[in-house]
């Protein structure tokens, strides 16, 4: 049976309506809507809620169908609804309902109603042992002036507002309450006053009991840090945070796990925190162990500190302990130039275990924090020999060798550095070494030279007046004195275990180095003189040539020479006049080297040189250059005989003969 409410409804729909007249009889569409809560499970806990706490629930419809009025035959839709909702107030209330009638969801959205009762009263009442309101509208002026709605939806009916007034405890566990919505008063009328067929669904809201988090913990500072630098330290700091009086705290204890790898514990200071609250003072101990778990490479270290009692035993202080402070800073240094990532963390130590209050109870404590470090590796500077290879070009010359740096960052705090350069005193010899200009410009320097048998040792030392050095320049130079003939070579090679870079702790800092080499190559004029006319060829070879001058043979187009050597590859260029002799075409040029043709790189230098580069392997060997033209010119006959001679040496049947200075010696 319908309730007060209902019966309002029904009589303010169907009163306009009485004053038509019926003409014919119009069945009632039968079809099915579904009301329903939104949320229909409304769960908190104690975490998340308290006496006090409000939430909303909305009452919403689906499936809302056509109906043709008897009395309006174009009318179609729903023009009245009610909810009639039961819950445990013994833990939960209706503070207040709200027609959302500014939502375009609302069921008459855009028309005007006259709910009931008016909101926000949701006309609560205690019926039975259990809470009841009952909140409802209609479409006024009703129809057939307005049409009613219908529709799949969702459309919202109306918004019931809760305040918790309950919280479990630990004893009884939870709250709840059925938010149960009567099917027989809860529903929706159309414009005849008739229910509109359909189903009711219930929700629910419940509360459970947590316990408290803890207030304590510990956490690092800072919460990142980004190393560039291996050798550079860094501190990491251990606080406790939000000590309360009630937990008369005495002690705290933790442990930081790191990778051996890449970290070392360099150092361990105490902190302030729990001893400005000490009576009798208080017992600290650090101990780091690398070995701790070695087949992982993990070490750990352990950090405990604890009030010392009074004379009986006890820890009544006169003030407890509360707020923040800092426990212990460590001092952590990285290791290798490696990228590396990691989480320093205080863990609990021992029955997973990191705070003692007084009676020797420990004290729950929240997650610790720790600080997330990452080591991303500043780029290396250069330590290099320039240039990389030196090329002599006379006994007795003096060579200057300069040791640079290149790509310093003022990041390594570099202030001390330390080479040592090794050399073959067959070859060479170290008559100076002077400081070069890039260290100085960042400071006072103080440069050591020291000069051995067979290498030269430097350092440097700056006291920076500014930022750190950084960029390129020239650390020092060494003067090296050629004191053999070519060939000659000699490697300029850096000692790994002498290169000492340093910040100003004396932390090491890296480098990547580069060695390089000397060479001489001889450089020789030889000049040749025809009828009155001197011309110049010049060799330039990592071997010996001889004679000087080289022979030229103008009747056969010749110039021929002895080159000794390492019997290794080597090269000999030969830079020939124009007017001397030459080819034609350019690259027509027939060389043997002892008894084997070779095909030469030609190069047209000018319009009166061109060089011939001759690349071999070679022991003391004769070589010999013929061209097509010489001065002066040949005769026909002698030019055949030497394309004959070409020809015969390609097919390995020329008779070749050698004096004793393995000149050539043609039989015509």
């Amino acid at each position: 049976m319908k309730n007060v409410t209902a019966v309002l409804l029904i009589a303010l729909l169907i009163f306009p309506m009485a004053l038509a007249q019926l003409t014919f009889a119009v069945p009632h569409i039968q079809a099915a809507s579904q009301i329903y809560l939104d949320p229909s499970v409304n769960v908190y806990s104690t975490t998340n809620a308290t006496v006090g706490t409000l939430f909303n629930v909305t009452v919403k419809v689906n499936d809302v169908p056509p109906i043709e009025s008897l009395l309006n035959p174009g009318y179609m839709g729903a023009a009245a609804w009610q909810v009639y909702m039961e819950f445990n107030d013994t833990n939960l209330r209706v503070t207040a309902w709200y027609e959302p009638k500014s939502d375009s969801q609302y069921i008459f959205y855009g028309n005007t109603t006259s709910p009931n009762p008016t909101p926000p009263n949701p006309g609560y009442i205690h019926v039975g042992g259990k809470g009841v309101i009952q909140v409802a509208s209609n479409l006024f002026p009703t129809p057939p002036a307005v049409n009613g709605t219908s529709g799949p939806g969702p459309f919202k009916l109306c918004i019931l507002t809760f305040n918790i007034t309950k919280i479990p405890d630990s004893f009884s566990g939870s709250l709840s309450s059925t938010l149960h919505l009567s099917p027989a008063d809860t529903f929706l009328l159309d414009c005849d006053g008739e229910t509109i067929p359909g189903t009711v669904e219930d929700g629910s809201y419940s509360i459970v009991y947590a316990p408290p988090p803890p207030s304590i913990w510990l956490e690092t500072t800072p919460s990142t840090y980004e190393a560039v630098v291996p050798s550079q330290a860094f501190n990491v700091t251990i606080n406790v945070m939000n000590v309360s009086e009630a937990d008369y705290l005495i002690g705290v204890q933790f442990e930081i796990q790191y990778s051996t790898i890449y970290l070392e514990v360099l150092n361990t200071y105490n902190g302030s925190f729990l001893g400005q609250w000490a009576t009798h003072g208080t017992f600290w101990v650090s101990y780091d162990d690398p070995g701790w778990h070695s087949a992982s490479h993990i070490g750990r270290l352990v950090v405990g500190e604890i009030y010392i009692p009074d004379d009986s035993g006890n820890y009544d202080l006169p003030v407890w302990p509360s707020g923040q402070g800092d426990i212990a800073t460590v001092t952590f240094r990285p290791k290798v130039y490696e990228a590396y990532n990691a989480s320093l963390t205080p863990l609990p130590l021992f029955e997973e275990q990191s705070f003692i209050d007084k009676d020797g109870n420990y004290i729950a404590f929240a997650t610790p924090k720790g600080t997330e470090y990452t080591y991303n590796p500043l780029a290396l500077p250069v330590i290099a020999v320039s240039p990389t290879t030196y090329i002599a070009s006379h006994f007795g010359e003096n060579c200057l060798i300069d040791i640079t740096i290149t790509g310093l960052s003022d990041l390594w705090k570099l202030t001390y550095l330390e080479f040592k350069l090794q050399y073959n005193a067959t070859y060479l010899n170290a008559i100076d070494a002077s400081e070069g200009l890039f260290m100085s410009q960042f400071g006072n320097t103080t440069f050591v030279p020291e000069l051995g048998a067979d290498y030269v040792k430097a350092s440097i030392e700056v006291t920076p007046s500014g930022p750190f050095p950084s960029g390129n320049g020239t650390l020092a130079t060494i003067t090296f004195n050629a004191t053999s003939r070519p060939p000659a070579m000699s490697d300029l090679t850096f000692s790994d275990a002498d290169l000492v870079m340093q910040d100003p702790d004396g932390y090491p800092v890296y480098a990547t180095l580069q060695n390089g080499n000397y060479v001489m190559h001889e450089v020789l004029v030889h000049p040749i003189t025809v009828g009155e006319s001197t011309f110049n060829v010049t060799t330039v070879s990592d071997d010996l040539v001889d004679p000087v001058p080289m022979e030229f043979d103008a009747s056969h187009r010749l110039l021929d020479f002895n080159v000794s050597g390492w019997g290794t590859a080597a090269f000999v260029d030969v830079i020939i006049p124009n007017d001397l002799i030459h080819s034609e075409p350019i690259d027509n040029w027939f060389v043997l080297v002892d008894s084997s043709r070779v095909t030469p790189t030609v190069t047209a230098l000018n319009s009166s040189y061109t060089k011939l580069t001759i690349n071999f392997d070679f022991t003391n060997q004769p070589v010999f250059i013929f061209g097509t033209w010489a001065i002066p010119e040949m005769t026909t006959n002698i030019m055949m005989l030497v394309l004959v001679l070409a020809t015969l040496v390609s097919i390995g049947s020329a008779s070749i003969v050698y004096t004793k200075r393995k000149k050539l010696v043609l039989y015509k």
